[in-house]
């Protein structure tokens, strides 16, 4: 489905939910700050990269580890009326935004830690709001994770004070390397 099509949708449902009506001209940036809401199409993105890495990390026997890692024959077509673009091939878009190949961010998602937090936090918007909550939950994350590796305590710093997600996961790669 169209992304400007689901994000037209959310932003008509928070403006139905809050009582603001077309004529009272209220920017969508004030309506996230009053709701605190990230995009949807950056929720349904992060929920797409969460399960690629479940699946990145699962035995490599697994029928779906193996449908994720192996391409299509030459000659597989999709059959008539399916959509032309896979979920691969979305999955693939997803990590352009990182500049991650396909087996790159395989290798990434096996340190379930750090691909949880460039999958869940790293795709929300850059507005003051969602800053902020996206520090917070990261800081709740490395209490649970309970970080030890200095390595790792330095990468999630380092994601905790930039602002842009792709230097900070540039940045994370380097460092994990």
């Amino acid at each position: 489905m169209d992304p400007r099509r689901i994000d037209a949708l959310d932003k008509w449902c928070l403006r139905t939910l809050l009582g603001i009506k077309w004529h009272q001209f209220v920017r969508i940036e004030e309506v996230r700050r009053i709701t605190k809401q990230p995009n949807l199409t950056a929720i349904i993105q992060s929920r797409r990269l969460s399960i690629f890495g479940h699946m990145a990390r699962m035995d490599d026997d697994t029928d779906a580890k193996m449908i994720l890692m192996v391409p299509p024959p030459a000659n597989w077509k999709r059959p008539p009326g399916r959509p032309s673009i896979t979920w691969l091939n979305t999955i693939q878009r997803d990590l352009r935004v990182y500049n991650l190949t396909l087996n790159e961010a395989v290798d990434l998602a096996q340190n379930c830690p750090l691909w949880r937090l460039m999958s869940t936090y790293g795709l929300c918007t850059p507005s003051g709001a969602c800053q902020k909550r996206r520090r917070m939950l990261m800081k709740q994350e490395m209490m649970r994770w309970q970080w030890h590796q200095l390595d790792d305590m330095h990468i999630i710093c380092t994601l905790l004070q930039t602002d842009n997600h792709v230097s900070a996961l540039t940045l994370l790669l380097r460092d994990c390397q």
